[in-house]
């Protein structure tokens, strides 16, 4: 079983493009999203509880990262460009290390640092590829 987790911008992506396909695969691919992209999950989803509930919620104390990379992460993020999200995706870079997600991102700078810290990286089109090949 594959496991993924998104950026917040590839996420919403991801679900205007492909919810069917992600659900037709919930049965053998666990997919994740933090508190914040769940909420978010909950209003695109428009009421529909059972797409919603294909994405399991993930929480991580962004005051008090315990991963030993975080802080080397969002330092590179930082000096490749100034995002504002780059706290949250240093987060996400330091979950897939420490739980081996697949982190699927469509922005260059973040899959680069995932990749060079050892983390599994997919653009959309590679996630899509993935799933449905195990479906």
């Amino acid at each position: 079983m594959a496991s993924f987790i998104f950026d917040s911008s590839t996420l919403r992506k991801v679900i205007d493009a492909h919810a069917d396909t992600i659900q037709k695969s919930t049965c053998i691919n666990a997919f994740y999203v933090t508190s914040s992209q769940k909420n978010e999950l909950k209003k695109i989803a428009k009421g529909t509880s059972s797409f919603a509930g294909a994405f399991q919620e993930v929480t991580y104390d962004a005051g008090n990262p315990d991963g030993a990379s975080y802080q080397h992460i969002l330092s590179i993020l930082n000096d490749a460009e100034e995002n504002p999200d780059n706290k949250d995706n240093s987060l996400l870079v330091d979950m897939c290390l420490l739980n081996g997600y697949t982190l699927v991102t469509e922005n260059r700078h973040l899959a680069e640092t995932a990749w060079k810290y050892g983390a599994r990286v997919n653009n959309i089109r590679e996630f899509i590829k993935a799933l449905k090949m195990t479906a």
